[in-house]
């Protein structure tokens, strides 16, 4: 039990920093995309340096991203949420069991679409087509695992909740 708790306050801190993180980043790409000044102030990789934010698409990607960014954090919402369960004791909750299938969902959801979204903007922004495995991309294929685990974790769950209801049925 005292990983369970030391895992919920873990997620509980990274949540507020990446929720705070989020809301900070937001604002700046408002301002960024209304004054077009964003490579001066951000670490922007080096191969969209040229890129020219008053274009549409730009913004849409980074739109977009920022759509990631809060999907990603709604699926860690959910993962708090089964953990705070599971530190009182609910192991068989039908709300674990929806939690832990929604966070999964969210996270594999994020995990892909951020690859191919990377992918479309290379080709899109920077008429280039490169498949490359860098850091970033090692870790979604980690969010998008991650998310399989806690899909299978539901599972899991959910045939233990079934065993339970018939063995407390067994005399």
């Amino acid at each position: 039990m005292k990983t369970a708790k030391l895992l919920k306050t873990f997620i509980d801190m990274f949540l507020l920093i990446f929720i705070l993180a989020v809301l900070f980043g937001g604002a700046l790409l408002i301002i960024f995309m209304v004054t077009g000044e964003y490579q001066s102030v951000l670490n922007v990789p080096e191969k969209y340096k040229t890129v020219n934010l008053s274009n549409w698409m730009p913004r849409v990607f980074l739109i977009l991203a920022l759509m990631e960014y809060i999907l990603f954090i709604t699926g860690m919402y959910f993962l708090k949420r089964s953990l705070t369960h599971l530190v009182n004791g609910s192991y068989y909750s039908e709300k674990v069991i929806a939690y832990f299938k929604t966070a999964g969902k969210l996270l594999v959801t994020v995990g892909i679409t951020t690859l191919v979204l990377r992918f479309l903007a290379d080709i899109l922004l920077i008429d280039s087509i490169a498949l490359t495995l860098d850091s970033t991309a090692y870790s979604l294929l980690f969010v998008t695992i991650m998310g399989l685990f806690f899909m299978l974790f539901s599972t899991v769950f959910a045939n233990s909740k079934k065993l339970k209801e018939e063995n407390d049925l067994t005399i």
